[in-house]
């Protein structure tokens, strides 16, 4: 058995590796300290290394949240959750009508603020100009702080409609 664990001088690989594809256990092995204790210790220290910095997120279904939008266009899209897909995965309905599936990653929670005129102040609702405006904005605690404020969806026939680049025609010669 020694022959067959024994690194070979041409080859440096012991002929049992080349046989099997991995190194077989031998009884030297059994005097080193089991990796899996290793691994397990590696993995609380990692996990404790995590715990320090993450926030749970508990989002709910129903719940109004913001989008992360890869595409062209504003970065965040507003939408509301529909149903948790898995552990971290939730179905967005967006306010456009189409359907995601995400990532918690890709989610921030909306809140609607509703700004509240002093007791004092009289309203005025024939005039429009003293009701109280509903602003959506993105938490301060979201890690991309450049996020352009959200506008109103808009309807397909106010959406330009980018001009088709044309390109010259291609002169062809008769087949001689």
């Amino acid at each position: 058995m020694s022959y067959r664990l024994t690194p070979q001088s041409t080859t440096g690989i012991s002929p049992a590796e080349l046989l099997l594809g991995r190194r077989p256990r031998s009884r030297l092995d059994l005097l080193k300290p089991h990796s899996a204790e290793r691994v397990e210790r590696n993995q609380q220290k990692q996990k404790e290394h995590h715990d320090i910095k993450a926030r749970s997120r508990n989002l709910n279904v129903g719940e109004n949240v913001f989008v992360r939008n890869y595409h062209r266009g504003s970065r965040w899209l507003p939408g509301r959750i529909e149903r948790q897909t898995g552990p971290i995965s939730f179905r967005v309905k967006l306010t456009n009508g189409q359907s995601r599936r995400c990532h918690q990653d890709q989610i921030r929670k909306r809140s609607v603020c509703v700004d509240i005129p002093d007791e004092d102040a009289e309203l005025d609702i024939g005039s429009g100009s003293n009701v109280p405006a509903v602003e959506e904005s993105i938490p301060k605690d979201t890690v991309d702080t450049a996020v352009p404020p959200v506008a109103a969806p808009r309807s397909a026939s106010s959406i330009p409609v980018p001009e088709r680049k044309s390109y010259p025609k291609r002169v062809r010669l008769p087949v001689e």
